[in-house]
């Protein structure tokens, strides 16, 4: 959903974990299950080959999950990790995102995640990303707005320039076209929310 996908890694029971993965819905084949001994027969480059084609890790290691964690940001995505463990450090700081529970983590583990959760809610990752994208956006739109009033701006003073040998505007004119057009118009731009 939205270009996330979740994947478990634990170090459960293979048959645990895809117990619990059947019920959330991140499994739907017992083939998108590995566990850590499967693991370890693959190389490097066979594991980042095939690494979409598994949703569930079991019986992983510490080093395991930063293996895995590796070959997904071999194969170009950006990898968030939660962990609230001693033993989740490395991998916290070897992904792009860490995430842990800063009411529940590690000291350790709080000290190498990039977003500490308040509370114990995966919901509040998914509204975090949600408010995360629409403010991108909404920046984005700023940007884009300022710019082309701003080259319109920029182009009328040049052309200007080169018909009439004399500005067509001067400084406090610009600014007073500024501070009417650009100021409201990106307020407005900025606190619109996005819905995903």
């Amino acid at each position: 959903i939205a270009g996330i996908n979740t994947i478990m890694i634990t170090g459960d029971n293979i048959l645990t974990a895809k117990a619990i993965a059947r019920r959330i819905g991140i499994l739907t084949d017992d083939n998108q299950a590995i566990t850590g001994e499967q693991l370890n027969k693959l190389s490097d480059e066979e594991l980042t080959y095939n690494i979409e084609k598994y949703t569930v890790y079991a019986r992983i290691t510490p080093d395991d999950k930063v293996r895995i964690i590796k070959a997904w940001q071999r194969s170009g995505k950006v990898v968030a990790v939660t962990g609230n463990g001693f033993e989740d450090a490395e991998a916290l700081s070897t992904a792009d995102i860490g995430c842990t529970v800063g009411q529940y983590g590690d000291d350790v583990a709080v000290g190498n995640a990039d977003v500490i959760i308040k509370d114990k809610n995966f919901c509040s990752i998914i509204n975090a990303i949600r408010e995360s994208r629409a403010l991108f956006d909404n920046v984005k739109k700023a940007i884009s707005y300022l710019l082309a009033c701003n080259f319109g701006e920029v182009a009328t003073f040049i052309l200007g320039m080169l018909i009439f040998q004399t500005p067509p505007l001067v400084a406090v004119q610009l600014l007073w076209i500024n501070l009417l057009t650009d100021c409201t118009s990106v307020i407005s731009l900025t606190i619109e929310l996005g819905l995903y």
